[in-house]
């Protein structure tokens, strides 16, 4: 009887979730159309070596998981995706005293431009900011890399779904 109740319920709600606005989103498309991009490898203008190796790959990563579009040579292109990472701040986030730091932040600001063959920006973002923090304790360096690894991976997470957001 029980049992019965609660797969009553279930069902129901079921059925109500997708009136109530509630769906699953994969996201639109890219702007123009474009079915075949090419990334090229995004400028770093902070002094964080490696940087721009890990966001570029996280964005591929992205396209390839999606099936949004073909990645392909620049010569095969319809689109070329180009961006940059213009700062890298690391700051104190948590101390334990005022000379005691236990945790850092780390801010990445970046653009990205999406354009056509025939040179025409089809779609841009400027001041693209995502953050992270790290502890300090046990292996800072290693840590430190960890999160630069997750934030690079949030970054190109966030371009995607702004670059795709069907509006």
């Amino acid at each position: 009887m029980r049992f019965r109740a609660i797969v009553w319920i279930c069902g129901l709600l079921g059925l109500l979730a997708p009136a109530c606005g509630y769906r699953f989103v994969q996201g639109g498309k890219l702007p123009g159309a474009v079915k075949r991009v090419s990334v090229h490898m995004f400028s770093n203008r902070t002094a964080e070596s490696g940087l721009e190796h890990l966001l570029t790959n996280a964005l591929i990563y992205e396209f390839t998981r999606s099936n949004m579009a073909e990645l392909v040579e620049d010569g095969q292109a319809e689109a070329i995706i180009s961006g940059g990472i213009q700062s890298l701040r690391v700051d104190s986030a948590a101390r334990t005293t005022l000379q005691t730091t236990t945790e850092m932040r780390v801010t990445v600001t970046g653009y990205v431009k999406l354009t056509g063959r025939d040179g025409k920006t089809l779609w841009e973002s400027q001041g693209i900011t995502v953050m992270g923090t790290y502890l300090i304790t046990g292996d800072p360096e290693n840590n430190k890399k960890e999160k630069m690894r997750e934030v690079a991976k949030r970054f190109a997470e966030k371009i995607f779904q702004q670059m795709t957001a069907d509006f």
